[in-house]
């Protein structure tokens, strides 16, 4: 009998490039011979009448948040929701889909533009003249920084017009923890009467501060302990010395010696205060530097230092 003839086995042979394969070992061992195409798009500039068109939408937009804001916060303090929904949080997401981060956000920006608004406003200044007109930390709202709607610019306009325009009784007073940040507009000689520079405390206001501190918390310490700290808390801030007597009162109460400071707890707590003149010592040595054009806020103290027998045993002592 014969058999059927059976099929034959393709033969099938793995065939390998050399040159493919000495091409992907070269890349990997040098990544630098890859060769990247890369097609540039031409992105046309705007027009002047694109810009100014652009402009006016953003303030539009901007006009459209501030009225959103002033209805939420009106609809939150007058319990208008409250026959639909029990809190405000659910009636602003069933009705605009706002989450209560995104409606918190409308309304404090609301107030924000409000404050500015009467901040620069002569009129309203005017009918509560005289007054303090006091801007904390200028240079966060007038510095521009990664600004691309026009909106500090416009501040920065409003506030200059009224302070060389403005004939009303207004004493207008700023703090800027970076001057290097104010526009020039704002730092030209004339702009401001003065300008004053807060420096780091010497050690004789050193020992004042910490005692008007710990006063505070109802502590007394002697001079003697007060002269000690205040010897080892060079470039220390008026803030951190602040901080300082108050975590040595804490750690004086969480001991059960409420009320009851010593010297070691000053030091221990001293220890794990590192001032910000030594974090960022490039910083404070710029605004030091700036301090040759500006008045200083206060003369220093100029106290006798009086050698106490009991100074150097209270150093040490606990």
């Amino acid at each position: 009998m014969n058999e059927p003839p059976r099929k034959r086995n393709k033969a099938t042979s793995a065939v390998s490039s050399d040159s493919t394969l000495t091409d992907d070992q070269d890349l990997e061992e040098n990544p630098a011979l890859a060769t990247i195409n890369v097609t540039a798009v031409e992105v046309p500039e705007l027009t002047e009448q694109e810009i100014s068109d652009r402009l006016h939408l953003e303030r539009k937009v901007e006009r459209a948040f501030f009225e959103a804001g002033k209805a939420l916060m009106e609809l939150r303090e007058r319990r208008l929701y409250h026959s639909t929904h029990k809190t405000f949080e659910e009636y602003c997401r069933d009705r605009f889909s706002y989450t209560y981060r995104h409606v918190n956000y409308l309304i404090a920006g609301c107030l924000i533009v409000d404050n500015i608004r009467m901040g620069t406003n002569s009129s309203q200044n005017e009918a509560i003249a005289p007054c303090v007109l006091w801007i904390d930390e200028i240079e966060k709202a007038l510095s521009g920084t990664g600004d691309t709607s026009g909106v500090s610019q416009r501040i920065l306009g409003n506030i200059l017009t009224f302070m060389s325009e403005s004939q009303c009784g207004v004493f207008v007073v700023a703090t800027c923890n970076d001057p290097s940040a104010l526009p020039s507009e704002l730092k030209r000689k004339g702009r401001f009467d003065e300008n004053f520079f807060v420096d780091l405390p010497t050690e004789s206001e050193r020992v004042q501060i910490l005692g008007i501190h710990l006063q505070r918390f109802g502590i007394h310490l002697e001079s003697e302990y007060l002269e000690a700290i205040a010897a080892s808390t060079a470039k220390f801030s008026g803030a951190e010395l602040e901080t300082l007597a108050s975590e040595a009162a804490l750690l004086a109460f969480d001991e059960g010696r409420p009320q009851q400071v010593t010297l070691a707890d000053l030091e221990t707590c001293r220890q794990t205060i590192t001032p910000l003149a030594i974090q960022d010592a490039a910083a404070v040595e710029r605004m030091q530097s700036w301090a040759s054009t500006a008045r200083r806020a206060s003369s220093p103290v100029v106290a006798a230092k009086i050698q106490s027998l009991r100074a150097a045993k209270f150093r040490n002592m606990n």
